[in-house]
């Protein structure tokens, strides 16, 4: 996804920004956050239920701030394996790091019908909580995990419009403002 931010909002404003939001009907939730504490950081959630996370990754974007009034590409990989869960970071169509989440036999799934947003928390029990206060464009989801040459070579390329076989040119003269 492409970001651009103005401003972080003041720790006593708000909680965390939410850029993208995905839940199911059991309130199992998975989250792209800013983080108001640390004006540099993206985070990764999953929780179970809406219980504590089960895991939370910290991405530093190495920006001095998320909020230079600059257009940023984001790109988050997740992949799982016998040992559990990995998500890589990528700022601008490079790598940042990598970060693993240990568990015995990774269970922590999505299923069911899902609800997802961007720029507010896609539970309807919260909808626009953490509301992002920014620009949002070209949020891409992929069913296969992107590699760092995928995203490299891919990330500032239009793939065309909102889905597999959507081929209409979507306006990105204007994205939209929130």
């Amino acid at each position: 996804f492409w970001m651009k931010k103005d401003r972080l909002p003041d720790v006593s404003e708000t909680k965390n920004e939410i850029i993208f939001s995905i839940s199911n009907t059991e309130n199992d939730l998975f989250q792209v956050t800013t983080d108001v504490t640390a004006s540099s950081k993206i985070l990764t959630t999953f929780s179970k239920a809406l219980t504590s996370a089960e895991f939370v990754y910290e991405f530093d974007t190495n920006l001095s701030t998320i909020a230079d009034s600059n257009w940023h590409h984001y790109a988050l990989a997740f992949s799982t394996n016998s040992a559990g869960y990995v998500g890589e970071f990528y700022v601008d169509g490079k790598f940042k790091e990598k970060k693993s989440y240990a568990n015995a036999s990774p269970a922590l799934n999505l299923t069911g019908t899902l609800d997802a947003t961007v720029a507010a928390s896609s539970l309807s029990s919260r909808l626009g909580d953490g509301a992002l206060e920014g620009y949002i464009d070209e949020v891409r989801l992929w069913k296969t995990t992107r590699n760092a040459k995928d995203i490299g070579v891919n990330y500032f390329f239009d793939v065309g419009g909102g889905g597999n076989s959507d081929t209409t040119k979507v306006n990105n003269d204007n994205p939209l403002e929130l």
